[in-house]
């Protein structure tokens, strides 16, 4: 066994170096502390604005919607589960740019859905209603997909418990799937602000302004080189770690009784 133990950690340790590698050039980088620059910048603090308030609001949306939808989903017959959740992953596996501008085709300001929206002041892009559209588009199967998982790992007898003591589904979804799966729902609404933060490809298709930071980040690589994005790119960083412990930090509290 002992024998084996480095053989084990260099198989552990080898996915990580792709990871944490590149992460650590980046923070040893001259750079990487230089917040100063960014912070004087005055186009730095509406972009963080932005892109606080509209991963807010996607969270928000796809957690109205996408809370129901997983019941529905975790309740189809097992082919449509499975089915529907191949059309989740498509927003995963295609380029973000693409799904942007697939959104743009559907809610341009010369599409019927546009002008509609147009005729009463409300335009779908080129706004931060462009940007929670295409962050919802991105981001919003990584709640569907891990709630709905959780909801159907939930035994029938629960649903049977809560028919005999005469609830209907919704009871059973209020009172019975809600509670047992709340760390999943935290988990996956923690991941798609996440995702939304960092959304970039949609983004510059459907809203290239308001200035989002993945937005911000291009133009200021576009007109100050790599050197210019070094503190932003730190503070992305940043931020991504500290939603990875608050996703671990949400598992370990709720499973152990305590949320």
């Amino acid at each position: 066994m002992r024998k084996r133990a480095p053989i084990h950690s260099l198989l552990l340790i080898i996915p990580f170096i792709f990871i944490l590698a590149p992460l650590g050039a980046l923070f040893h980088s001259r750079n990487a502390l230089s917040f100063q620059s960014l912070v004087s910048d005055p186009a730095f603090f509406p972009a963080l604005e932005t892109s606080l308030q509209t991963a807010a609001l996607t969270t928000f949306c796809a957690m109205l919607f996408g809370v129901p939808a997983s019941f529905a989903l975790s309740r189809a017959p097992r082919l449509i589960r499975q089915t529907l959740n191949g059309f989740l992953l498509i927003p995963l596996i295609i380029p973000s740019l693409i799904g942007g501008m697939a959104e743009l085709m559907l809610y341009g300001p010369n599409t019927p859905l546009g002008a509609w929206f147009s005729a009463f002041g409300v335009s779908l892009t080129g706004s931060s209603i462009g940007v929670v559209l295409a962050q919802l588009f991105v981001a919003s199967p990584f709640l569907i997909l891990s709630v709905s998982q959780a909801m159907t790992e939930v035994p029938k007898e629960y649903l049977e418990a809560t028919q005999t003591l005469g609830g209907d589904s919704w009871a059973y979804f209020w009172h019975v799937l809600l509670p047992i799966c709340k760390d999943a729902i935290g988990v996956g609404a923690v991941l798609t602000f996440a995702r939304a933060i960092g959304e970039f490809g949609a983004t510059l298709m459907m809203a290239y302004h308001p200035y989002t930071l993945p937005i911000y980040a291009w133009v200021s690589f576009i007109s100050g080189g790599l050197a210019q994005i070094v503190p932003l790119s730190v503070l992305l960083v940043g931020l991504g770690v500290l939603v990875s412990l608050l996703a671990s930090f949400l598992q370990r509290f709720t499973r152990s009784g305590l949320m």
